[in-house]
């Protein structure tokens, strides 16, 4: 008999420790327990204030599935909430643009679907938590149009091939599986909205007037459906944090940021902070940025002896995790992938080739659950405003 899930109260192991004399029998027993979960998940779910709440009451759910196997059918079935670690690569052997799954813990790369043939060029790739089931870049084959293609997260399928402008930046995954960026139109940076399935564009509210410069950083908060990139106004005082609600393109907040250091690689985490890399005197560091304050605060003591980073990085919100491949004095490149509460290493597996686009998706059984779940958030707050 297989385990339904790791840790105390694995139902299958439970089996063994109540079916003794005088102890009441297993079925009401696993029939008590089933009841006490079910209010557990329906009391989390009715609660849920944010995308990740519901997720906590979807591991709660995942559980109580797994003892109903057990009770009606006598067996276990493994269950749980996780998230798929993606990314793209170049095989020069065939010319092909690969989509990849990569194994976090060990740092192994296993190429999924047919990836885009015709050694295409690359020129960008939608970043962030991907909730539509999807991973999506923007490539141009050899003596072809740029498209937007996008990978079905399991199979690696390309599912679509719209044609796609190049003068679209800050990819990031929106809610209900659209992708969201910036578009630079007569002195406006417009928030516009990409239906990744017929390549339409809408923008979102009338934009920033008098903005200077897109730095290249952005990140979308699912909990506060919130759009948050790095740029400048034409007013001389420097950067700014722009925050832009995600549905109206009202601008919520342009706090002046003067950080100790450069921070890329940035993703919104659970609790609203963005999370990115600054280098410190050979020490490269996991950061906080308060978007509303800009202020810049450092997660744990660093990775010592750190040369550069490689590639891109991404947060996981089921485990709370921000992953990144980088060079480390004397180890050659690794992944590593740090606690965001504590910045402690809880990986490092060598990582030889390049990857670029890393990306975290919800395993596809989780996230339309998700999706859901942000669509009945957002909807209640929209009422509520």
């Amino acid at each position: 008999m297989i385990s339904c899930y790791e840790g105390a109260g694995n139902p299958c192991e439970l089996s063994k420790a109540v079916n003794r004399p005088n102890q009441m029998p297993v079925r009401e027993f696993y029939k008590n327990v089933v009841i006490g979960m079910v209010e557990i998940s329906l009391a989390d779910l009715r609660v849920a204030r944010s995308i990740f709440s519901v997720m906590r009451g979807i591991v709660h759910l995942s559980k109580l599935a797994a003892l109903f196997s057990l009770v009606f059918f006598g067996q276990c079935i493994p269950l749980s909430a996780s998230s798929i670690l993606m990314g793209n690569r170049f095989n020069s052997a065939t010319g092909t643009q690969e989509f990849v799954h990569i194994d976090r813990v060990t740092g192994a790369i296993t190429p999924v679907g047919p990836g885009v043939t015709g050694s295409p060029a690359i020129s960008a790739t939608a970043e962030g938590l991907a909730l539509g089931g999807f991973y999506s870049i923007r490539a141009q084959p050899s003596g072809q149009s740029a498209g937007l293609y996008s990978f079905d997260v399991a199979s690696g399928a390309i599912v679509n091939m719209p044609a796609f402008p190049t003068n679209i930046g800050g990819m990031r995954y929106g809610a209900g599986g659209s992708i969201l960026g910036l578009r630079f139109n007569a002195g406006t940076e417009e928030l516009l909205s990409v239906d990744p399935v017929t390549g339409s564009i809408s923008t979102i509210g009338l934009g920033i007037p008098n903005i200077g410069v897109f730095n290249g950083q952005a990140t979308y908060d699912p909990v506060n459906d919130v759009y948050s990139f790095l740029g400048t106004l034409n007013d001389g005082m420097g950067l700014r944090i722009f925050s832009l609600n995600a549905s109206t393109g009202a601008l919520i907040g342009s706090p002046l940021y003067s950080p100790p250091s450069s921070v890329g690689f940035w993703n919104y985490d659970n609790s609203g902070r963005i999370l990115g890399l600054r280098f410190d005197s050979g020490t490269e560091r996991l950061v906080a940025i308060d978007p509303a304050t800009a202020v810049v605060t450092d997660i744990g003591s660093g990775i010592a002896g750190f040369g550069s980073v490689v590639g891109s990085g991404s947060y996981d919100p089921v485990d709370n995790a921000f992953t990144f491949a980088g060079n480390r004095s004397g180890e050659g490149r690794r992944l590593f992938t740090l606690d965001a509460a504590t910045g402690a290493i809880l990986s490092e597996p060598s990582f030889t080739t390049t990857i670029n686009g890393l990306t975290y998706a919800p395993e596809p059984s989780v996230s339309l659950l998700l999706i859901s779940a942000i669509g009945m958030v957002l909807s209640r707050r929209r009422r509520t405003a």
